[in-house]
Order: structure tokens, then sequence, then C-alpha cells
């Protein structure tokens, strides 16, 4: 059984039920964007799927095997995560944080020079190359979202699971780094999750988009399925209507 999925995935925080009995079946090579109003269970989810929430009930299989029988170093040379708002602790070389995307290869080995070309060419791939020697606490937010992408992206992972990477981000940035993602999975086979909350850019990057909304599944499809009004007005308690134009798919918020 090849791909990332979830079977009858209970989640809960305290008491609360986040999620409940949720059934997916993500496919590498694709990119899949989750959407849904604040508080509908996404990052929960997403740190789930990663192997970092424990599910109240069911399980998350990596190609057949159940994620939580997989040893930590494992998991992460499989599944590369990108939280929400990722830190900067330290005053760091920017080459040196995106080589932390590689010790789950590198063991008690040390660098090598084959893991020195895989971070500049990470580098290269989010666009960060010209940050390399920047001291990564003096970035900007587009910045730091691109050399966390790179970060991600050094540990060659089969699957990046992305949690809401364009949040804060001007247009440019954010259509930039989506893009860089979107290749990843087209060229290099890798599955990519991402939450997002722009409508229109989910409706462009998505292979397929799932709506979360009060812990349930409401939708799970291709774009103009997934994100057809019904769906949305229900998911977010708006007015949309789904357009085509030349630049592909888009929705317009109508309102209330």
């Amino acid at each position: 059984m090849s791909g990332l999925h979830a079977q009858g995935l209970t989640l809960r925080r305290g008491r609360r039920e986040i999620l409940a009995g949720l059934d997916l079946a993500l496919r590498p090579g694709e990119v899949t964007v989750l959407l849904g109003p604040n508080g509908a269970g996404k990052s929960t989810l997403m740190s789930a799927l990663a192997g970092l929430l424990p599910p109240a009930a069911g399980k998350v299989l990596l190609d057949g095997e159940d994620l939580s029988a997989l040893a930590p170093a494992a998991r992460a040379r499989r599944i590369g995560f990108l939280p929400q708002t990722p830190e900067v602790a330290w005053p760091l070389e920017v080459r040196i944080l995106v080589g932390l995307g590689r010790i789950p290869h590198i063991g008690a080995r040390g660098l090598s020079a084959e893991d020195a070309r895989i971070i500049e060419a990470a580098l290269a791939e989010a666009g960060a190359a010209d940050l390399a020697d920047r001291d990564a606490s003096t970035l900007s937010g587009g910045e730091r979202a691109r050399v966390m992408i790179a970060r991600v992206l050094a540990g060659e992972p089969d699957w990046i699971l992305a949690d809401e990477p364009l949040a804060g981000l001007d247009p440019g940035c954010q259509i930039d780094a989506a893009q860089t993602l979107v290749r990843r999975a087209k060229a290099g086979g890798c599955g990519v999750v991402l939450t997002l909350h722009d409508l229109s850019l989910a409706a462009r990057i998505a292979d397929r988009v799932l709506v979360l909304a009060e812990g349930r599944l409401l939708a799970d499809g291709p774009p103009d399925s997934a994100l057809a009004p019904p769906v949305l007005d229900r998911a977010f308690g708006v007015r949309t209507a789904l357009r085509r134009g030349p630049e592909g798919l888009s929705v317009d918020v109508l309102g209330r």
C-alpha cells in the first residue's frame, strides 16, 4: 500500500475531540492542500500525519507500515515537517540552519561532501542561495520562509508536510514558496501536503483539496469539486463563487 494513509483517525486535545474517524489516502507526487476555518483541526491532523501526535484511535500508515512503529530517525528521513511560524532560536548561519535538515541521514558519521552538495542544492531550489552566509536571526519573514523550506528540502524526504508555510508573507513570496513545493512534488515525486487560508491559491496549485470543518472532512477531491460553493459556504459560513479565468480557477468570497 503506497502512500500516506489515515485509517479511522481520531484525535483529541484533553477531553475535546478534534477529529473523529477520519479516513485518508494521500498519494506521492501530488500537492494536497488542507483547508478549513480556524479551529477545524488542520494543525492537529498535520501533526498526526507527521507522527508527532499519537491518535486517540485509528492509525497512520506510511507505505503500509504503522507510523508509530518507525524509529524517530527513520520517520524523520521519510517525512519532513514544517510547523507554523518556525522559530530561529540561535544566531546560526543560514547554511548551518539548512544543514540541520540532513541530521536524520548523517548520524554519527559527520557531514560529507555529498551532504554539503545537497544543502547547497536545497538553498538554490528554495531561492535562498543568496542568504547562505547570513545570520538566520536577521532574516525577514519572507527570507525565513525560504530558508525553512530549504531546510526541509535538504532532508530529501518522501513527504513534506507544511503547516501554513505561506502565512504572513506578501503575495510574491507566497507564490515563490508555493512554486518551490509544487516543483518538488512534480519533479521529485515527493508527496506535499500543506495547509492554506488563500482559497484561490489553493485552487491553482492543488492536485487535491481536503476541506475540514467541525472535526469532519467535508470534501476530498480535485479543486473544481472540493472548492464548490456549497462546500466552502458550509465550511466557512460565507458566500463564495468559483470561476475559471486565464490563470486558472479562483474563488471569490462574496460575503456572509
